[in-house]
C-alpha cells in the first residue's frame, strides 16, 4: 500500500488536532478494532522524530486522531519538517497510511 500525503500548518504553541477516516474502496470505514497507531514528526532532513504522539483509534468508525498540545508544538524549534502515520494491526502488520510535510509557524 502506498501511504497517502498530506501536508500540515502548525501554530507553534498553539494546539494542533485532525482527525482521519480510513475507508475502504467501497466508501466504508474499515473496522480498525485492535489496531494501535502513532504519528512522528521530525525537522526535514533528520531522521530522528522530535515527537512521537499515539493515535487515539475509534476501531468501528475507522477514524484516527492526533493530538499535539500547546506545549508540544511550541517545542518545535524547526520551521520546515516531515511527519508520517503508521497503523499497526492485530497481527501485528505495520502499515504507513499517511505522510507529509510539516509547516511551522509562529
Amino acid at each position: 500500500m502506498t501511504p497517502g500525503t498530506y501536508d500540515i500548518k502548525v501554530i507553534r504553541g498553539v494546539t494542533w488536532e485532525r482527525v482521519f477516516t480510513w475507508k475502504q474502496p467501497d466508501g466504508w470505514p474499515r473496522d480498525l478494532t485492535g489496531w494501535s497507531g502513532s504519528a512522528k514528526f521530525e525537522p526535514q532532513g533528520s531522521n530522528v522524530p522530535t515527537l512521537t504522539k499515539i493515535a487515539v483509534i475509534d476501531g468501528p468508525a475507522g477514524m484516527i486522531t492526533i493530538t499535539l498540545s500547546d506545549a508540544e508544538t511550541a517545542a518545535f524549534t524547526w520551521e520546515v519538517g516531515e511527519w508520517e502515520l503508521e497503523l499497526t494491526d492485530p497481527s501485528p502488520k505495520i502499515w504507513r497510511l499517511i505522510e507529509g510535510q510539516v509547516n511551522v509557524r509562529e
